[in-house]
């Protein structure tokens, strides 16, 4: 499980692409696609590089001006979901 202070990179493997605004991913070795809506479309984006979960939350954020209450919860979930779809993985 993923938390505040986890480091993340995404999988290599994973093919992805933006379309309006959303973004779909796909895992070929489990044949499995995931959309994302706009909020999980700009974290995908920002862990082009290897991400702290933390800095990911803060991100949110600044560009949803979200309270962090609901960007520690709402990105410790989405994230863990990843996590579990293969998208990325802890360092």
């Amino acid at each position: 499980m993923l938390t505040l202070n986890s480091t993340i990179v995404r999988n290599k493997n994973i093919t992805w692409e933006v379309i309006e605004e959303k973004a779909i991913l796909l895992n070929p070795e489990e044949a499995e696609i995931l959309q994302l809506d706009k909020v999980g479309a700009e974290i995908w984006n920002c862990i082009g590089a290897k991400k702290r979960v933390s800095e990911l939350i803060e991100h949110i954020i600044n560009v949803f001006q979200v309270n962090k209450k609901t960007a520690t919860r709402d990105c410790l979930s989405f994230l863990n979901k990843l996590n579990a779809f293969g998208a990325v993985r802890e360092i």
